[in-house]
This record gives structure tokens, sequence and C-alpha cells, in this order.
């Protein structure tokens, strides 16, 4: 009995232990508070929540990491494309219906390394592969990882689709970001930032109950980014990670 499985979803999530450096300064929502605001001291720890919610925002609506960071994705094969599995006398055939040459890294579209693939085998070991095997294809919609083997990624993974483990199956990590020095990310992003803590912190010591609705001028700063990814989702029916 043919039974159709979409086993492709995997998931994405930052590497722990890095010290990511802010793409502003406390100091530089200091300057831009108005009068009245700054007469007290101001509550730092606040003002940092309020940066950490402008990258988050902006992260979320554009599918772009600001500054350079490791991530750890995960999959539960290295194909692409959805397929049936068959049953046990054909079990092994269905691999000559799916597409294993590529892994679209669509989650974060400024991916920019590779740093390790590995998985595991149908006998539990963990194989890595080498960093010949493979190679990244820049994209601003679809980052992807081509196979750089004779025929196609491996097949010999395991399947067991019994344990949700199999999900794990295929392990990536890989860096993405505009850059690890601050100068050199964007001034509009930064603009924005910036822009986005003073006016949440602001709205939050005058007891603002909108204080979630963020202004059109303060969205405006990022609106081509934000359109970007919308194209890229309405153009590309991201599958991936």
């Amino acid at each position: 009995m043919n039974k159709a499985i979409d086993y492709i979803t995997g998931n994405s999530k930052k590497t722990a232990g890095q010290n990511i450096p802010l793409p502003i300064s406390i100091n530089d929502i200091k300057l831009k508070l108005k009068y009245d605001i700054i007469t007290t001291l101001p509550d730092e720890s606040l003002i940092l929540n309020y940066i950490d919610a402008g990258i988050r925002y902006f992260e979320n609506q554009t599918n772009l990491v600001i500054v350079d960071t490791l991530f750890d994705a995960y999959f539960s094969n290295f194909s692409n494309y959805h397929y049936n599995i068959f049953d046990n006398n054909d079990y092994y055939n269905y691999n000559q219906y799916a597409t294993n040459n590529y892994i679209i890294l669509n989650e974060k579209r400024n991916t920019k390394q590779i740093i390790s693939i590995d998985y595991i085998k149908t006998d539990n070991t963990n194989i890595v592969l080498q960093n010949t095997d493979y190679r990244l294809k820049l994209d601003t919609c679809n980052p992807k990882i081509l196979s750089n083997l004779k025929t196609s990624f491996p097949i010999d993974y395991k399947l067991d689709f019994n344990n949700k483990s199999y999900e794990n199956i295929v392990h990536i990590q890989y860096k993405a970001g505009f850059s690890n020095n601050i100068n050199e990310i964007p001034s509009d992003i930064k603009n924005f930032l910036i822009s986005y803590a003073v006016y949440m912190y602001e709205a939050c010591m005058s007891n603002n109950k909108n204080i979630n609705d963020i202004p059109f001028y303060i969205k405006d700063m990022i609106s081509d980014y934000i359109t970007e990814n919308k194209n890229c989702i309405l153009n590309n029916n991201y599958i991936a990670i």
C-alpha cells in the first residue's frame, strides 16, 4: 500500500554559546530620547530589551539575519520534494522518485557559509561530509546547497517513520548575516533599530497603551526588505527550514 509522506520539513535554531554583538548601542538610543525622558536615569535593561525586540521584528519580517550568526538546521533527509514511500517490498526504490542533488536553505535569505553537514546512516553511525562534497549557491530568495558528488547527496540515511527522531537525521550548521563588523551593517537597518527602540521606550515611559502599534514611518524604513521577502514567498513556495 502506497503512503504519501511529507518528511521534508526541518527546523533551525541559533547555535548555543555564541557572543553576537549588537548592531547598535545603548548610547545610540539615549542620544535620541526626548529631553523629558532622559532627565531621569534611563533603564538600560529595558532599552536592551527593545533593541532585541527590534532585531527580532526585522529578522522575522524579512528572513534576513543582521549580524553574522551560526545556526543548526535539522532535516529528515537530503531531498526537497514530496514523494511516496512504498511498502516493505519496494522500500529501497523510493529514491528514484526524489531529487537529492540540492538542499534549499530559505529560512535565512542571507546565508553566507556552510560550516558542516553530517547525517545518521541506516546503521546508526554518524557521517560527516567533506566540505568538498558540497557548495553553497547564493540566491536572493533561496540559498541552495548543491552536491559536488557524482550522483547526489547520500541516500543511505536512516528512515524510521514510526519514530519522530527521524526528523533530525541530517544536521547542517551554517552562517547567515550581513556582517560580523558592525560598521558594515546597512545604515537603514541601524536607523530602523534605533527608531524602533526609541519609540518603544518612550511609549513605555509615557504609559502609552498602543505601545505595540509601530508607526508607519518606522516600518517604512525597512519596507524594501519586507517587500522583497514577500515576493520570495509568493514566487518560490518555500519548502525547507
